[in-house]
């Protein structure tokens, strides 16, 4: 992995649009002053909410100056190894190790630096559908970036903020982050 701490942005913010209506998707993105907005949804779409649409969110977004790009190799569903070959068998879901080991992969490290070079200055979101960030693999993306030097804030779906602490299963390698098995017990009486 390589280091791109200094590219890190102090403060990153992610937030799940779920079945707000654009105005008020919006608004919070302003509460939080989120000025760039990153589209980390592997289908940038939603039949039941269609202004979070990319296009229509694209334009949405531009007439209130927030700056939109769409990330679509930081997209969650993946499904690259088999759960036996995974160094991330310590997540329980199949989706988020399915992600973590694409996390580990050449093509994440290049949509991630695409992503950190991107950055400008001001305050920017990191946007999927799901409300709940420990349901999503925003999860994981704020661990890449509190790993690397960042402070990230998740926008919960009532507004308030939470600090992201990186997850008690993460193990720091020379490759990047892994999210292990934890070890069995050796079944050895102590007396």
């Amino acid at each position: 992995m390589e280091d791109q701490t200094r590219q890190v942005p102090s403060r990153c913010w992610t937030i799940g649009h779920s079945t707000l209506s654009g105005e008020a998707f919006v608004e919070r993105l302003a509460e939080h002053g989120i000025e760039q907005l990153a589209d980390v949804r592997r289908y940038p779409a939603s039949r039941l909410h269609p202004h979070f649409n990319r296009e229509i969110l694209e334009t949405i977004l531009a007439g209130r100056g927030i700056e939109y790009r769409w990330f679509e190799e930081l997209g969650g569903r993946r499904r690259d190894r088999s759960a036996a070959e995974s160094a991330n068998r310590g997540l329980a879901s199949e989706g988020f190790r399915h992600y973590a080991d694409y996390m580990a992969t050449e093509a994440f490290e290049a949509a991630f630096a695409g992503f950190l070079s991107w950055l400008g200055d001001g305050q920017t979101g990191l946007m999927c559908a799901e409300a709940l960030w420990w349901k999503c693999h925003r999860r994981l993306l704020a661990d890449q970036l509190t790993a690397r030097g960042g402070r990230v804030t998740h926008v919960l779906p009532d507004g308030r903020t939470a600090d992201h602490e990186l997850w008690d299963l993460a193990v720091r390698t020379a490759k990047g982050l892994v999210y292990p098995p934890e070890q069995p017990e050796l079944g050895l009486d102590r007396e």
